[in-house]
């Protein structure tokens, strides 16, 4: 549009004088006549760039937040970055990475697995307990353990909970815990898992998932049981060196 303002302003300038000069008799009343033809032009080439600017201003609608193309843009924007923090994985907590099933190249896929995360900084044991020995066992109860991977220690811990239930059949992932029957023609007392955590300090246990360990339970009436529960741990510790 300022091309066509610039235009309009130079035949303005232009009429005038050619119109000065056809007042004077220098020139034909035929040369007034296209000086006018010419600014008529320049005005109707200024309206049609006015309303072409509106147009154009209405179709890209309001300039604030408001607007659909902003905010189809700013959508734009914000699942770039997502997708961008998405090529780096986080793990919530410091660890070790196995089982890992990617090669360089490859892509990752939602709900696919491609690694497990092994907690290092935290340390517990699920032990299965009859369930005739579960009432009187409290979360927060002191538990002993031992390691066949660490013979001859000792570490101490807590109960963090009990299962309310297993599975009597293998299930998929996220259901009961199945335990398998050790025994083949005499029916065992059912087993239910217990959650333990074992205390962490500068000579906390650092052993593998799926490890071997003996516990003792000591609930707070254990009275004179306790003492001996924990002689037994001690001596499943040291017979550890030997099997």
């Amino acid at each position: 549009m300022t091309e066509a303002e610039a235009q309009l302003a130079t035949e303005r300038l232009q009429s005038g004088r050619v119109t000065e000069l056809v007042r004077r008799n220098v020139y034909s009343q035929a040369q007034a006549d296209d000086s006018r033809a010419k600014l008529a032009r320049a005005e109707a080439a200024l309206q049609t760039a006015q309303a072409s600017l509106a147009e154009a201003e209405q179709r890209l609608g309001t300039t604030d937040a408001n607007n659909p193309q902003i905010r189809a843009a700013m959508a734009a924007l914000d699942r770039a970055r997502i997708d961008l923090r998405d090529t780096e994985i986080r793990a919530p907590v410091d660890g070790a990475l196995t089982n890992t099933v990617l090669a360089p190249g490859q892509f990752a896929s939602a709900g696919r697995r491609i690694a497990t995360v092994i907690d290092t900084q935290a340390a517990w044991v699920t032990a299965h307990l009859p369930e005739n020995a579960l009432s009187r066992i409290r979360p927060g109860d002191a538990v002993e353990v031992t390691f066949n991977a660490l013979p001859g220690r000792i570490f101490q811990g807590r109960v963090d909970s009990l299962a309310f239930g297993v599975a009597q059949h293998i299930g998929p992932e996220g259901d009961l815990a199945y335990i398998a029957d050790r025994r083949r023609w005499l029916r065992e007392t059912q087993r239910i898992p217990v959650h333990m955590e074992v205390d962490r300090g500068a000579d906390g246990p650092v052993v593998r998932v799926g490890s071997r360990a003996a516990v003792v339970v000591l609930p707070a009436e254990a009275g004179w049981v306790a003492p001996l529960g924990r002689g037994v741990l001690r001596l499943v510790a040291l017979a550890s060196f030997a099997f």
